[in-house]
Formats: C-alpha cells, sequence, structure tokens
C-alpha cells in the first residue's frame, strides 16, 4: 500500500523531488511504474521523481533514536539534551549555533555512498562559525600560583586587552586586572622541560598575554613535593608584551589574576565513543563509551565575563570555544560548557606580519563571495545564462531527447560535460538515463576536477548505465561500480565480474537468502504479520546486506512477501 500510495500523494501535493534514505532505492522502481501507468501522457515529463541519499553518519557517536534511548535509560549520559548527544537538545544546551550546524550540513552535502563524517568536519564547522563571533577572554581551567616578587602587594595595572584577534575586523576590548598574584595553567610549566617545551620553567622568560615578560626564579612545594606556587619578575619595559630591544619569547601564556578572578565550573565534552564507528562492530556499541568524555574542572575566568550577555559564546583564549549552561549556570555559580576545543595556534599569528594578516582576511573574503555566487545562482533561471551555442544545444536536449528542463539546462551549460554527455549517447542511446547519472552522480564525483580529470570515459560510462538499465547489476551494485571507477577507473563489465554484482534474478537461487533473513529476525516477523507492513523495507535491506546489493529488488520483494504471507 505504502508504494502505491506514496507516488500518487507526491503528485496530489505537487511535490517535483520525493527525497528518501538509501533504503527506499529499492522502491523507486514501482514509484516509476506507478507514476507511468497512473497519469496522463502529458502530465509524465513533469512528474515528481524519487531520490535516494545515504542518512547521515557521524564519527565517534551514534545517531539512531533507539540507541541514544538506551544511553539515556542505561544512565550512560544525563539525557536528550546531554551535551556529549548529536541531539539538537544536546546540541543547543552545548552552545553550538543553529548556522554551524547549517553550515556544516551544505559542507557534507547529500551522498548516495554508505559512509562515515570524520567528527573533525563537524568541529571544523563550529570553529568556523564561532571565529567571527566569539570575543577572547582569558580563563585557566587547572590553576597554578605565580608570585610577581617585584610587583608591590595591592597594586592593580588595567590593561586593555582586545577581544579579538587582528585578523578580525572588530576593535572592542576590555579591561584585564594585573596583579602580584596570577594563576597560570598547571601544564604551562615543566621543572625539567625536553627540549621542545618553549613554555616556562626555572629560569626562563615568558610572554604573559597582553601584559608583561616573566622569568621564573624559585619553585615552591608542599610536603608531599608537589609544586604549589611559583616566584619571579617581569620586567616592566615590556608592558603590552612586547620589549623595546626587540627580543621575543618563544612561549605565550595566558593568565588570570588570583585576586580578580571568578571562580568558575568548566565542563569539558570529548568524544562520546572511543571509536569512530562504535554500531558497526560485532561486540555491543556501549562497550566503547569513552570513560572521560566529561571532565569537569574548576577554575578561574577573568572578570570581563560579567560585562558579556548572560548567553554570550566566547573564545577562552588557548583553549576552545565556551558557553554559559542555560540550565545549571548561575550568576554566583558559573558554569561554562566546552562547544569545541582549539588549537593553539598563537605562536603562528604573533610572527605574522600586516602584511600577511590582510592576505589571509582577502582570502577569507573570497572564499564568501565564491559561496554567495554559489548560493546565488541556485536560485536563477538555469537556462538564462546560457550563449547561443548552449542555447541550441539546451532545446535539442530538452525537445529531441525529452530530457527535463534542468537536467538539460545543466549538460548543456558547460561545454566539456555536454561533449562527455554527446559521446557516452553514441555508446548507449538511453538519453534519460544517461542525463540522469550526469546529473545525479558525476556531476557530484566531479567535485573541483574536470570530466578530462577522470580515470575514465564516455564509452566506460555509458557501459556503466547500460548494465543498470538493463537490470544486469541492481543500483546499490552500480553505486560500487561507479565508485571503483572514479577511484581507478577500469572496464564497468570487469569490475562486475571481479566483485560478483550480477543481479541474483533466480527464484530458486534467492529464496535460500530470504529464508535466512526472516529465520534470522523473529521479532520483527512477528511484528510484522500484526501489522507493521512497513517492515518489509527492513527486510528488504537485509536481502540486499545479504547479497551485497545483488537481489532483483522486485523478485525480492515477491519473495517476502510470499515468506511472511505462510
Amino acid at each position: 500500500m505504502y508504494d502505491y500510495a506514496h507516488p500518487l500523494e507526491d503528485v496530489i501535493e505537487d511535490i517535483t523531488h520525493s527525497l528518501c534514505t538509501l533504503e527506499f532505492d529499492n522502491n523507486r522502481r514501482v514509484y516509476d511504474w506507478v507514476m507511468e501507468h497512473c497519469l496522463d501522457e502529458e502530465e509524465i515529463p513533469s512528474r515528481p521523481r524519487q531520490y535516494e541519499f545515504n542518512r547521515l553518519n557521524l564519527g565517534y557517536t551514534v545517531m539512531s533514536k533507539t540507541k541514544l534511548g538506551h544511553l539515556i535509560e542505561e544512565g550512560l549520559v544525563g539525557g536528550w539534551n546531554d551535551p556529549r548527544l548529536p541531539t539538537l537538545a544536546g546540541l543547543r544546551r552545548r552552545g553550538v549555533p543553529p548556522s554551524a550546524i547549517r553550515s556544516f550540513c551544505r559542507e557534507v552535502g547529500v551522498t548516495r555512498s554508505q559512509s562515515r563524517v570524520q567528527i573533525d568536519h563537524f568541529e571544523h564547522a563550529l570553529r568556523d562559525d564561532l571565529n567571527p563571533k566569539a570575543p577572547r577572554v582569558m580563563a585557566v581551567l587547572d590553576p597554578l600560583k605565580v608570585v610577581v616578587t617585584n610587583w608591590d602587594e595591592g597594586e592593580v595595572d588595567w590593561i586593555d586587552a582586545n577581544h579579538w584577534p587582528r585578523d578580525i575586523d572588530k576593535d572592542e576590548t576590555r579591561p584585564v586586572p594585573f596583579t602580584r598574584e596570577l594563576y597560570i595553567e598547571r601544564d604551562d610549566f615543566r621543572e625539567d622541560p625536553p627540549d621542545d617545551f618553549i613554555r616556562l620553567a626555572p629560569g626562563r622568560e615568558v610572554r604573559l598575554r597582553h601584559a608583561y615578560f616573566f622569568t621564573c626564579e624559585e619553585v615552591i612545594r608542599d610536603e608531599d613535593g608537589t609544586v604549589t606556587e611559583l616566584r619571579g619578575t617581569i620586567d616592566p619595559e615590556t608592558r603590552g608584551a612586547t620589549a623595546p630591544d626587540g627580543r621575543s619569547p618563544e612561549g605565550t601564556l595566558h593568565w588570570v589574576s588570583a585576586v580578580h578572578g571568578i571562580p568558575f565550573e568548566a565542563r569539558l565534552y570529548d568524544r562520546l565513543f572511543e571509536v569512530p564507528a562504535p554500531d558497526a562492530r560485532e561486540e555491543h556499541f556501549t562497550g566503547f563509551i569513552n570513560p572521560d568524555s566529561l571532565n569537569v574542572q574548576r577554575g578561574v575566568l577573568e572578570p570581563a565575563v560579567r560585562d558579556l550577555a548572560a548567553d554570550q559564546r566566547v573564545q577562552f583564549e588557548r583553549q576552545g570555544y565556551f558557553w554559559p549552561d542555560p540550565d545549571d549556570s548561575t550568576p554566583d555559580a558559573l558554569v561554562y560548557n566546552q562547544i569545541v576545543p582549539l588549537r593553539d595556534t598563537w605562536g603562528d599569528e604573533d610572527r605574522l606580519t600586516q602584511a600577511e594578516l590582510e592576505q589571509r582576511r582577502r582570502e577569507k573574503e573570497k572564499r564568501k563571495e565564491r559561496q554567495r555566487e554559489r548560493s546565488l545562482k541556485g536560485k536563477t533561471d538555469p537556462v538564462k545564462n546560457l550563449d547561443d551555442a548552449q542555447q541550441n544545444r539546451f532545446e535539442r536536449y530538452h525537445e529531441a531527447l525529452g530530457l527535463s528542463r534542468n537536467d538539460a539546462a545543466t549538460i548543456a551549460g558547460t561545454d566539456a560535460l555536454a561533449g562527455f554527455f554527446d559521446a557516452a549517447l553514441e555508446h548507449y542511446d538511453a538519453p534519460k538515463p544517461l542525463a540522469n547519472w550526469t546529473v545525479n552522480e558525476l556531476l557530484g564525483a566531479l567535485k573541483d576536477r574536470t570530466v578530462a580529470d577522470l580515470p575514465f570515459g564516455p564509452e566506460a560510462f555509458a557501459s556503466l548505465v547500460r548494465l543498470v538499465d538493463t537490470d544486469v547489476i541492481s543500483t546499490r551494485g552500480a553505486d560500487e561500480v561507479f565508485t571503483e571507477l572514479v577511484e581507478n577507473g577500469g572496464s564497468p563489465e570487469a569490475i562486475v565480474d571481479e566483485r560478483s554484482l550480477h543481479q541474483v534474478d533466480d527464484t530458486e537461487a534467492l529464496r535460500p537468502t530470504v529464508q535466512a533473513v526472516l529465520d534470522d529476525h523473529p521479532d520483527e516477523v512477528a511484528r510484522y504479520r500484526d501489522g507493521k507492513k512497513s517492515l518489509v523495507g527492513f527486510f528488504m535491506g537485509q536481502v540486499m546486506e545479504e547479497t551485497n546489493g545483488a537481489a532483483n529488488p522486485e523478485l525480492a520483494r515477491e519473495l517476502l512477501q510470499e515468506e511472511l504471507a505462510a
């Protein structure tokens, strides 16, 4: 009933593109058949089209609602809004901006490939979105006291520090108090440092961010030998963290006044699982939970945060991006959630000249302009900007070959692509299937390349389309062949033979696989027979998985329904 109602509902509701996840790949043939037999002939060219895409799989987490629910029920996370979860509620509480999610989705796009997106891509989208929005402040998460012995007790130097780095065109500043007693990060000090350690050590001079050059002269320990305090002196001539004689320490440390700093709780979130694909292993996915996915630390913040909006996202310099927890943070007990960590890039930035910074800004603006152009291009009539030769080509594709307006314009608008398409037509005279593969698969595979850069030519492309169009291989098998062609080239027929991708359309050969799938899922069989007929799609997916996508979809569905009705 679903396969019959779905296409008709799309027609009634004027749907143009019916987007489905890959488990509905096998339903498309029925979808097209219903359209062709139920619509008037003049309606068929403008009928809805079904397109399948792979659901989003993100590394080091799980996206299944069932699995997320299991984590909550077992008490492994704090609820649907736990900031470690990929739920909208969790991301919102963590502080992820909606614009970053949209940017990430645009970046990864939509694909038919069974793939898992690396978590690095998501973190990059977060940093890119937050960088121009989050003012910089200093926070020490694991404090170690520093006493400046040549600074008078009670004296305060209010230093005017930039909220923004030099490559962001904003000029807001904030007052930062410098006092005799400070806090630095415990990890920023080593008593016996290795050769590549450039931060603080006995006798070494470092730059205190925005303030002075400081030299460590004495180390204080408790009875257990733990370092509890450092003592040293600043060079008063280096206010603003620059020296008149031009010297420049390698290490730069952030710090907070021990007198004026605000105590707070920092919640540092790491990846929820220790492996990229926890739900793709034989062991239960909860066995790969990262025990250190939440690390709570008591730190000290500079007082300027009091002047920011209550929900302002900030960058703790050299730490990462944070924001106040909307549920637990109060004015008297601040709690900050880490949105995403930050790499330490101060050393590189300090070495950049003004000209290099200007070049970085120009490159960033060019990228934004290209993004705007691509966005506007998608909103205009695809035929409007074609030249005369391309217009003639478009009319031939649209009128003579029967391609849709969008497909005809897309192919006609790029001379190299049109040449590739025309050459493929000479090897397989099936304009519509070739156009579908050209627009939906070939263009996506090109990315920054041209068709001349591909390791295969029009003849191999036409052979692949013929194989799937004549049911020699399934759509899933065709995807596998196409991926191999894009990566290494070769002959589609040879790839099919080598990987045994020929479509299984023999009833007696396929029946044992169907029966085995049903035997392996008795609970789902019982639910199907109790009325949950939509589970036929689940069984279809299992059959296709067992046959590596080679089962004839119509035959597989027929056998499944036959066995389930028995």
